[in-house]
Parts: structure tokens; sequence; C-alpha cells
């Protein structure tokens, strides 16, 4: 790919094209579709999803982006009345574990690349592909795992003070779908409990534990 200036072409027509013509066959190779910037692979379980993102504070002429992981599953994001449920691909915002390409690395640091007219897209397609093969896919694959689902400490990045920090996000509400998909509804019962602690109406949590399932 030429690092000639693209005249006219913005720094997110710049990303598009590196999704498309760098990473475009790179996934496709692998059963992932693409849209725009989103590339997914759906299953019976769970949609897995690689997104490159626009840094809100780019310019045209130059911008950083990021490339967000997800994996959305499918009936658990139903019964949260999650609005791209059945809407193929979802949103990574909407997905229902999320992190940053960068913290499943070893290093546990988020990874931002810079584009403008003349970066060289090939170099940071091929570097994107490396980090997804090593560390990306195997975070989508760890998550669409059922046995892993409230499993937290793989991930955990370790501060200066000792201390262990989640860079996944993952909502409370699935965690409670997730122990009582795997068997564990006094776990669950005990998690809805706390949030009546919390201040959560009886009649929200009990209109939840309904579509869960749960007898609460």
């Amino acid at each position: 790919m030429s690092n000639s200036r693209r005249v006219g072409k913005s720094a997110a027509d710049r990303v598009t094209e590196l999704a498309r013509e760098v990473l475009g066959p790179f996934m496709a190779a692998r059963g992932f579709r693409r849209r725009g910037r989103t590339f997914w692979r759906d299953g019976p379980e769970t949609c897995q999803i690689v997104t490159l993102g626009m840094n809100r504070w780019g310019t045209a002429a130059a911008s950083d982006f990021d490339a967000f992981l997800g994996v959305f599953w499918h009936d658990v994001e139903k019964i949260l009345r999650n609005p791209s449920a059945g809407k193929m691909p979802p949103p990574e915002y909407r997905c229902t574990f999320r992190i940053d390409l960068g913290w499943t690395t070893p290093k546990r640091k988020q990874s931002s690349w810079k584009v403008t007219a003349t970066s060289d897209l090939t170099a940071i397609g091929h570097r994107i592909c490396r980090q997804l093969d090593a560390y990306g896919f195997p975070w989508l694959a760890y998550r669409s795992d059922l046995r892993n689902a409230l499993k937290t400490t793989r991930y955990l990045q370790r501060e200066q003070d000792g201390n262990y920090t989640s860079h996944e996000l993952v909502s409370a509400e699935a965690k409670v779908l997730f122990m009582s998909k795997l068997g564990k509804t006094a776990h669950a019962k005990r998690e809805l409990s706390d949030w009546l602690t919390a201040g959560i109406s009886k009649r929200e949590i009990g209109a939840f534990a309904k579509r869960a399932g749960i007898s609460f």
C-alpha cells in the first residue's frame, strides 16, 4: 500500500482503508465478516467483535484509533433487552464482555495507533494482526466459553502498589445470568439480595429475576 499523500482522505477514511485492505483478508481467512471498521464472527451462542474505534478528539488530518474487542452472548443480551439482540453485528459497546486489545497483551497497556496522510497503513495493520493472533483471538475464545464467564483473574493488571485492576467490562446483570446458566442459583440469589441492599427496588429485581428464570 502506497504511503503517498491521499488527497481528500481523512484519517477516518484511511483507517477504514486499513480495515478493508490490510485487516480485511486476514480477518476473512478466520471467518470474520466486515462492515466499515467492524469485523464480526457470529456463532450459535456468541458473536465475536473486533472494531477499530477513532479517537473522538482527532482531526480530519490526524487521529489516533484503538482496536476494541467484544463478545456478545445472544441469550444473555436477549434477556437483558439489549437493543442489538438479533441484529448483527452489535456495536462493541453493547457487547457482554469488552476490552481494548492492548489490555490483552502481556504489558497490559492500552494501544493506540496514529494515522495521518502519510502513515504506513500496511505496517500498522500487520502489527494489529500480530497482536490479534497472539492475544486478541485467545481473549475472544476465552470469553466465548461459558466455563470462563465468571472467571476474573486472567486479564488483571498489577499496579505499582501491588493491587490488581481489571480493564474488562461486563455488567452486574450479565454476571447474575451467567451464575444461573452455570447452575450457581444460590450465588445468583445472593447477588440479587445485594441489589436490594444497594437500593434497587424489589419490583425491578423481581421483574429481572422472572425474565432470567430465577425464583426470587
